[in-house]
């Protein structure tokens, strides 16, 4: 396994970092008297930076099925809590039903010792080293298996921690061998060799990238020299540096050989290396170049590019006529849920969109991509629906607009009351009878007034939330399940935050815009309202009678005691700040349809017609 992997990093070397995340199985051997029984197999893990999600991906040889997988023992993770004390997480482990995808992602913080004090260093990760049993799955090894191999594609995620680097987000792919000592016929002694240049089948890119494609030389007999042309179609061009073109030669041509490219028409670059002395080239088999292209923004479907007339030469000087040999070249202008553009929907995509609308700004970031349900927007319901992907990829996941679903299910608070100085704990309670998985809102505060610690009951404990402040005293809060578990329950605290007063503050905690999202990724509204904040300067709370709220055909009808600030929405998320004064207040609206109106803390919601 060790030489697998060693070549593998001398592949991507060249133009990578030297730093890598992956998941792996080592070679193994079955026996014969395996035959019609089930093994075991750990997935085992290197990391060279702190990781807290990956996902994998596997390919299996004929006659190896998958019958079941569980979660091994490096996805219990020992952690300090931020008292210090040491504890033990078990990492959301799932798996789809085919096992060919598995997840792991963490989301507890954990805690360190600096300067004497716990100090946070984010979600629980992996540390860097190697990890010998993240995932055991087991296989019935069928009569027809024949040995073969099985590939392991990974991409790991992190997000920011304070005790050291993060990984550089590179997907990985590594092959193990796997062998069978009672099958397969006798090796031939003297097997014929093809003489032919090959490339790789499919390659898929996003349009505008710029990729490299390995040319392999397999040859029965020493070669001094070759020509080819590259066929290129409209819209490629081979990447040019300095005024030479990006060919890079492998170890198989020697310093003795001469290399020569130019440009036969548009789409036609032709190569010529050939050695005065009549050196060969090294070995019968491997990469003998690469060539760096560029493809055009807006491209779209499949690209063939040939090398076509290729002619070798001998040590004797015969002259051998290669046949072409093809790359076919899948353009997208962007693949739905790939928000990174990695060429694929993983767990990091999930991250990454969440990032964005946590106004982090992650990079690269495709909005169309990330735009799932294709209302112009990215927020949490796109978050669970890329979720949704990773999980079943065969999932149908038309672009649409979203629904918006009515419902009597709502966020509520109690009001406080805060001096200067003070801290108060706010708790914000789920009443409902849907099930979600997810959500998102925008928070107003009092001037003067700041929240942090935003930390999640049992109701929510497979999810992570985080807060961002997006300016003007607003804060844009996020949750989420990277594997879209349901919240538990239908009443009680689903989540708390602390307010601190910078002085004495009063006025409203306004909740609004908020998103909760389904099991099934359908969209719900719910109904905007505010915490009333009371200073107790005088440690009496003001008091004053509610406001009544009604409709009066396409009219909003406020009476209240005493001046107030109303807020006015309807179900497209339009949102309206006005102010009542003591008395009858009239607000027309020029359509018909359901709004909420929130009033010195009461909110209605009214259907007017």
């Amino acid at each position: 396994m060790k030489q697998l992997i060693l070549a593998f990093f001398a592949l991507f070397m060249i133009s990578s970092a030297s730093a890598y995340e992956y998941l792996y199985i080592e070679d193994f051997n079955v026996n014969r008297n395996q035959i019609g029984t089930q093994i075991t197999v750990p997935i085992k893990a290197h990391f060279d930076y702190y990781v807290s999600a990956f996902f994998i991906e596997l390919t299996y040889p004929e006659g190896l099925t998958p019958v079941s997988a569980e979660a091994g023992s490096d996805q219990t993770i020992p952690y300090y809590d931020k008292t210090g004390t040491l504890d033990y997480y078990n990492t959301l482990f799932r798996f789809n039903e085919e096992l060919t995808r598995f997840v792991g992602a963490n989301t507890i913080a954990g805690y360190w010792l600096q300067d004497d004090q716990w100090e946070t260093y984010g979600v629980v990760k992996w540390d860097p080293g190697d990890y010998d049993e993240m995932i055991k799955v087991t296989f019935n090894v069928g009569p027809e298996f024949r040995g073969g191999e099985i590939t392991v594609h990974t991409e790991a995620s992190s997000g920011k921690d304070t005790r050291g680097e993060i990984c550089q987000l590179m997907p990985t792919t590594l092959t193990t061998t796997v062998t069978s000592d009672w099958y397969g016929p006798d090796p031939d002694p003297d097997p014929v060799v093809e003489n032919k240049f090959t490339m790789s089948d499919n390659i898929s890119i996003f349009s505008g990238d710029t990729f490299v494609i390995p040319v392999t030389m397999t040859n029965s007999s020493a070669i001094t020299a070759f020509q080819t042309d590259i066929y290129l179609p409209d819209g490629f061009e081979v990447v040019q540096e300095n005024g030479d073109y990006a060919v890079e030669w492998s170890n198989r041509v020697t310093s003795d050989h001469t290399i020569m490219a130019s440009n036969i028409t548009d789409h036609v670059v032709r190569l010529i290396c050939f050695s005065p002395s009549l050196q060969p080239f090294a070995g019968n088999d491997g990469v003998l170049f690469n060539i760096t292209i560029k493809s055009r923004d807006g491209l779209n479907g499949e690209y063939p590019i040939v090398l076509t007339n290729s002619l070798w030469t001998t040590t004797d000087d015969q002259e051998l006529r290669i046949d072409d040999a093809t790359c076919q070249v899948t353009a997208y202008s962007f693949i739905i849920g790939d928000a990174n553009k990695s060429g694929s929907v993983t767990v990091t995509d999930v991250v990454t969109t969440a990032r964005y609308i946590l106004n982090q700004n992650p990079t690269p970031f495709v909005f169309e991509a990330a735009d799932m349900n294709g209302d112009g927007n990215i927020t949490v319901t796109d978050v669970v629906l890329i979720s949704r992907l990773v999980m079943n990829a065969q999932m149908n996941m038309p672009r649409r607009m979203p629904s918006f679903e009515f419902t009597h299910d709502c966020l509520s608070g109690d009001d406080i009351t805060i001096g200067d100085g003070e801290t108060r704990t706010v708790a914000i309670k789920l009443d409902n009878v849907s099930e979600y998985t997810a959500f998102q809102f925008e928070m107003s505060l009092p001037e003067g007034m700041t929240a942090s610690d935003f930390t999640l009951t049992g109701r929510a404990g497979n999810h992570t939330i985080e807060a961002v402040p997006i300016g003007d005293g607003k804060m844009r809060v996020l949750c989420y399940s990277p594997v879209t578990d349901a919240i538990a329950g239908h009443d009680g605290a689903l989540f708390t935050f602390n307010v601190t007063a910078n002085r004495n503050v009063a006025g409203e905690i306004v909740i609004d815009r908020i998103e909760m999202v389904g099991m099934s990724g359908q969209m719900f509204n719910f109904d905007i309202f505010a915490l009333k904040v009371n200073n107790n300067a005088t440690h009496v709370k003001e008091v004053k009678a509610a406001p009544r709220i009604y409709g009066d055909g396409h009219d909003i009808i406020v009476e209240c005691a005493v001046d107030m600030t109303v807020l006015i929405a309807d179900m497209a998320g339009r949102t309206q700040l006005v102010k009542a004064h003591a008395g009858r207040n009239v607000f027309p609206t020029q359509n018909s349809g359901v709004y909420a109106v929130n009033a010195g803390g009461v909110t209605a919601k009214l259907e007017l017609r």
